[in-house]
């Protein structure tokens, strides 16, 4: 762990101190502590102070603390220094004190000038618009009754209305200069000029006979009228106009010791600052605060006071604040690292306390001069754990690790076993008497009884026997409850069962620290979780949820209407009353009153694990024991606070990482209205309530209204995120509370989230629009297929009722024709006249008919199979046409289909028309062309049908239209018919090319 300097520095100051002489100032004898009056807090670098050096302070009427350190002023709420920067056209420089005149207008002036930060805080000379020249140095920026603004310079006084300044020198000799200044309650103005005094009144200087008394450097006027003027090692005092010297704070002669500030605040308080520490002069009596009280350095700069009482005051060594202790701390007086009290109990009859301090033993006396007790033979190291006076006057005494002890009137004995258990009474960690004056004891093994008649501990049966007791308590219906570790709650009732409860009957936690009864009969169980209320019929768990603090209850105490609860962070006071209510679900959360350091506790963490760490005296006064230091409360002194003057601020909003608003920069405390763009966030703010007695204890609620329900939990965070904002309007609000009061912020956040594009109105008009035009094309598109549907179906019938009318017709005239032809040649051959060899001619001329017929026949069927309307099909059954054609010529045919022609289909009649051409084309190269090979090639080109018949025959001839002429016409007009090309081309002598080039798609098909 890294040491800082200044502390070494200080232990060096605090061991040397007693051996030098000459060494730093310490108090004399008869000068109290303020330690025993103030719990005193400090800020320093690493709690947020710019620096160190606290120059000036100076509380604004908004409720916020103003500090002047080194080149900087920053704001303080209590919990948060924000820096202000500096206005660039200033110097930070130069700069020594800090005022509030009127509103919450802050003024900063010194060597530079004054300068008046509290216009939106972006600064403002005071000369500005004046005749005097800048950077007039500046003593105190102060307003008169007149509500008028007085700059106090070196050499007179400068009255300023608006831009008229008007100057008022310094009476007497040249050279003589300000030294200090300060307004007195009738308007007057006292000024420290050298070794005199003067009185400023009605536009006139008058001077003040003073005893002498040296130059004079510090004034101060009290609420009573009282005027103090304090020297470099000395005090006066104005008391019905007349001046006279009072005493400095005691200290040793130093050469340089002085008086560093002054302030009076109550009639016949005054508060000294001085180089070696902090005095307070009340009733004629010194208390001081010194580097022997743990605070080094503490050269004391400048002294405040602010609204709830607290005394602040800037030094070398941080800010300081003193706070009126509400507690009262107190140590064993014996010399220990920590005064670590494990056990207390109250003597009525000696009006004195018995307390165990861990490494010091028993010890009894008044606080504040506590002493061994030598009652009994119990060792000055033992750990005493548990503590009781019976009614017959006998003192019981549990240790841990030295047994369980009684006393009376000299006479003591040691109860160290029990039958069965040996060494069971090792570590006693609780004791109690029952209304029968039977005493029990309960152990880090169980929970036992003692037998009078034997002086033997005797277990309890039914009880668990293993778990390490607590605390026990004897309800007013005489039964017994134990507390035990992990092992929950037991009842021992005077008859009947024993009952055990732990959290699954409604305990916070099965480990008990604490029990107590109130005045109503509720039993209270403190636990490692919370605390458990017993009404008689079952547990109610109230935890930190609720708003206790968070970890275990480990001292319990009853008290009129309040339950006292000491905890690892204070102890906490709670109404009773409050406590039924959230137990009952009629109350969400609790705000508890905590009394920890701020109040006077050295450590706020109090002792756990026995069952005698708090008490209550006969006068009423609580006693807790705390981890360093026994804690004394007065109930009586201790009233509920209720701070409904709480004032709630908005400090900063961001949207995502951009900063919208800063007060500090703003320097308002005005409603806001925000306007946030789509997209943009999260939305941060940032929230404070000025307060200073306990900051930690402020509760906030919030709500953004159109967003949250209800208010929020109370809870001490000083900000909120909205991680997502709908678009819409929004109303932020948050209020501050401490003790119960509740106060809402006047300052009310108007937010409007602008939404997307399509989250406007105009969008959706738009989109409905597109989106209707879109539904109206689709069903257009939708009809426009259907209608092509059923255009597509009219033209599918239409070409079957022409191809059934071609086939028809086909049938008729060429099968008609040929079995007509068949069945004359069939009567002519059967005619006696005619020849055998006429006869076998004839029948010839009949078969080769009827190879014909069966040719045309078995093409008509193929035309007319649905299967085959592909143009794959088509290409198949042309090449099988083809060579079935040539095998019964000489000429060779040579057959080129390509493997991927497409599954398209084509109607009928392009079929028909297209196997006529294709079926002309391979009659004329058979007739005509005299070749010897032929070669066919069907293949697919980008969507086209190409079938090419290729000879090698004569070609074409020349002169008058050859026979067969009339078939290339033939094929070119089927061709066209169908949106084809008929390509003829002659090669001169080595053959004819006819390529027929036909569409996948018919022209026109939908």
């Amino acid at each position: 762990m890294m040491v800082r300097p200044r502390y070494i520095l200080g232990l060096l100051a605090l061991g040397l101190a007693p051996l030098i002489s000459r060494g730093a100032d310490v108090p004399a004898p008869e000068a109290a502590s303020l330690m025993d009056e103030y719990a005193v807090a400090r800020w320093q670098v690493e709690e947020g102070l710019p620096a160190d050096p606290v120059l000036d302070l100076a509380f604004t009427t908004d409720g916020y603390l103003w500090c002047l350190t080194e080149r900087q002023v920053s704001r303080f709420d209590g919990i948060r220094f924000e820096s202000l920067d500096w206005p660039t056209r200033l110097d930070p420089g130069g700069w020594s004190g800090l005022d509030e005149t009127t509103g919450p207008a802050l003024w900063v002036y010194g060597g530079s000038g004054a300068c008046n930060l509290s216009s939106r805080f972006t600064g403002r000379s005071i000369w500005a618009g004046t005749t005097i020249p800048p950077k007039t140095p500046v003593q105190k920026v102060v307003r008169g009754v007149d509500k008028i603004l007085w700059a106090v310079g070196s050499n007179g006084l400068y009255r300023v209305n608006g831009r008229q300044t008007q100057f008022h020198k310094l009476p007497g000799a040249a050279g003589a200069t300000v030294g200090a200044a300060e307004a007195g309650a009738d308007g007057a103005l006292w000024l420290a000029v050298n070794q005199s005094i003067l009185k400023f009144s009605k536009g006139h200087f008058i001077a003040e006979p003073v005893p002498p008394s040296g130059e004079i450097q510090h004034l101060s006027t009290g609420r009573d009228g009282v005027v103090w003027a304090a020297t470099a090692t000395g005090l006066l005092c104005r008391v019905e106009g007349r001046w006279q010297a009072i005493s400095a704070p005691p200290h040793r002669s130093h050469p340089r010791w002085r008086i560093t500030a002054l302030k009076a605040f109550d009639a016949g308080e005054l508060w000294v600052g001085t180089t070696s520490g902090l005095w307070c002069r009340r009733d004629n009596g010194w208390s001081s605060l010194t580097p022997r009280d743990g605070f080094y350095p503490l050269e004391i700069e400048c002294i405040t006071r602010d609204s709830e009482g607290n005394i602040w005051a800037g030094s070398s060594g941080g800010l300081l604040r003193l706070r009126r202790k509400a507690v009262q701390t107190y140590d064993s007086g014996l010399v220990l690292p920590r005064h670590s009290f494990t056990a207390v109990l109250p003597d009525a009859k000696e009006a004195t306390l018995l307390v165990g301090v861990a490494g010091g033993g028993l010890l009894a006396g008044e606080p504040g001069s506590f002493r061994p007790y030598g009652g009994a033979p119990v060792s000055r190291t033992a750990v005493i754990s548990a503590l009781l006076k019976s009614r017959d006057g006998m003192l019981w005494i549990g240790t841990q690790g030295d047994y369980l002890w009684r006393s009376r009137d000299g006479w003591a004995d040691c109860i160290a076993e029990s039958p069965r258990g040996e060494n069971s009474a090792v570590n006693v960690n609780a004791l109690l008497e029952d209304r029968q004056g039977r005493i029990w004891v309960g152990t880090g093994s169980g929970v036992m009884r003692l037998d009078s008649s034997k002086g033997q501990l005797e277990p309890v049966d039914g009880v668990p026997q293993e778990a390490r007791v607590h605390a026990l308590l004897e309800d007013r219906d005489g039964d017994i409850w134990v507390a035990f570790q992990g092992a929950g709650l037991v009842r021992i009732p005077g008859k009947g069962t024993v009952s055990v409860y732990q959290k699954a009957q409604g305990l916070p936690s099965s480990t008990v620290m604490a029990l107590c009864q109130d005045a109503d009969g509720v039993v209270w169980a403190g636990t490692t979780a919370g605390l458990g209320r017993w009404d008689g019929y079952k547990w109610d768990a109230i935890t930190d949820r609720q708003g206790l603090p968070e970890g275990p209850m480990m001292q319990l105490l009853e008290e009129g209407p309040n339950l006292w609860v000491g905890t690892r962070y204070g102890i906490a006071r709670l109404i009773r009353d409050e406590l039924a209510e959230v137990a009952a679900g009629r109350k969400i959360v609790l705000v508890p009153q905590v009394f920890g350091r701020n109040e006077g506790m050295r450590e706020k963490q109090c002792a756990s694990g026995f069952g005698n760490l708090a008490a209550r005296d006969a006068t009423g006064a609580l006693w807790f024991s705390s981890l360093d230091g026994l804690v004394k409360i007065d109930p009586n002194r201790v009233t509920e606070k209720s701070h409904g003057g709480l004032r709630v601020y908005i400090e900063a909003i961001k949207v995502g990482e951009n900063e919208v608003l800063s007060s500090l920069s703003a320097g308002l405390h005005e409603p806001v209205s925000l306007t946030i763009q789509p997209g943009e966030g999260p939305l941060s703010i940032q929230y404070t309530a000025p307060f200073f007695s306990a900051p930690d204890q402020v509760q906030f609620k919030h709500q953004l209204e159109g967003y949250d329900l209800t208010w929020s939990a109370p809870t001490a965070s000083r900000s909120v995120m909205y991680s997502r904002l709908s678009a819409g309007s929004y109303r932020f609000r948050v209020m501050a509370g401490i003790g119960g009061a509740w106060r809402e912020s006047a300052q009310v956040v108007t937010l409007v989230v602008r939404p997307f594009p399509w989250q406007q109105p105009w969008f959706w008009l738009v989109a409905g629009s597109l989106a209707l035009s879109w539904i109206w094309l689709v069903v257009r598109a939708q009809e426009k297929r259907r209608s092509r549907s059923r255009f597509r179906e009219m033209e599918r019938q239409r070409a079957l009722e022409r191809e059934r009318s071609r086939i028809a017709q086909d049938l008729h005239d060429d099968l008609g024709a040929s079995l007509t032809e068949v069945g004359l040649l069939s009567a002519v051959a059967q005619r006696p006249a005619v020849s055998p060899e006429r006869a076998r001619h004839y029948l010839g001329e009949i078969t080769e008919k009827i190879r014909v017929m069966v040719d045309t026949l078995d093409e008509i069927v193929w035309a007319i199979n649905p299967r085959n309307d592909t143009v794959s099909s088509l290409g198949n059954y042309f090449c099988e046409c083809a060579q079935r054609v040539m095998q019964l010529t000489a000429i060779r045919c040579h057959l080129d289909l390509a493997p991927d022609l497409p599954a398209h289909p084509l109607d009928p009649d392009r079929r028909h028309n297209l196997f006529l051409a294709f079926n002309e084309a391979l009659n004329n190269v058979i007739r005509h062309s005299g070749a010897t090979e032929v070669r066919v090639r069907i293949v697919d080109e980008k969507g086209r049908l190409v079938v090419t018949v290729e000879d090698n025959g004569r070609g074409i001839p020349k002169g008058p239209v050859a026979e067969g002429a009339e078939g290339l016409n033939s094929m070119r007009r089927r061709l066209e018919r169908m949106g084809g090309q008929c390509e003829i081309t002659d090669r001169a002598g080595q053959g004819t090319s006819v390529r027929f080039i036909v569409p996948v798609e018919a022209k026109g098909e939908l």
